[in-house]
């Protein structure tokens, strides 16, 4: 559990909250204006994009939403976990990082590379297509730097969540809700609530970030 000290400064914590929310926030901005761009272009209110461009900015509006809406909740359940439990913050900041290096490569990609296989970039689409072969490769590369990210942050929250409350059964607080009386008589405390969704977020985000290494960089090997 945090020293006494570390609970009265929790000015570290909050630092960090903001940085994920100011940058998942301005992310979740700047694509809702690639948005409005492209449906403006729909309604014919701007000059009509070729369907090359269209589709670039229909990658970078869907990569960049799911990243910067991904980024704010990262941070929020950062920081409310930080009440209760150690959390690395440089370790934290080296997460969002690989997140961000990850957010400028896919705007290179699409805006200058005029990458448009699309968010999803499932096989055969990153490589059927008339952009160069390098944005191929950086979108790719990008969104693994993305996933690295990602995992940063699961193992570093799975891995405080059950060290501090002692594994898994007592992260999903077993003995509080199928023996309450031995639990608080043995003095115990429950985790609180906010453990659940990161001990879910831990598990579920290492299991899909593992899957989507294997296939991102089987399509990196491919290209």
């Amino acid at each position: 559990m945090e020293t006494a000290t570390h609970l009265n400064n929790p000015s570290p914590g909050r630092w960090v909250m903001k940085l994920y929310l100011h940058s998942g926030l301005g992310l979740t901005a700047l694509m809702l204006l690639v948005g409005l761009v492209m449906r403006a272009a729909q309604a014919k209110w701007v000059p009509d994009l070729a369907p090359g461009n269209f589709y670039a900015l229909l990658t970078l509006h869907g990569a960049g939403m799911l990243v910067g809406l991904l980024l704010c909740g990262m941070g929020g359940l950062w920081f409310l976990m930080r009440r209760h439990i150690h959390l690395s913050a440089p370790l934290a900041l080296l997460a969002l990082g690989f997140n961000l290096l990850g957010v400028v490569g896919v705007v290179v990609a699409t805006v200058f590379g005029h990458f448009a296989g699309l968010y999803t970039f499932l096989y055969p689409m990153p490589f059927d297509g008339n952009w160069p072969s390098w944005a191929t490769g950086v979108f790719l590369i990008s969104m693994v730097l993305v996933n690295i990210g990602w995992m940063i942050w699961c193992f570093q929250m799975l891995g405080a969540v059950l060290r501090a409350y002692g594994g898994f059964r007592g992260a999903l607080g077993w003995d509080f809700v199928w023996h309450p009386k031995a639990f608080l008589a043995a003095g115990k405390q429950p985790p609180p609530p906010e453990a659940f969704p990161a001990l879910v977020a831990g598990i579920d985000g290492l299991v899909a970030g593992m899957v989507a290494t294997l296939l991102v960089v089987a399509l990196i090997v491919r290209w």
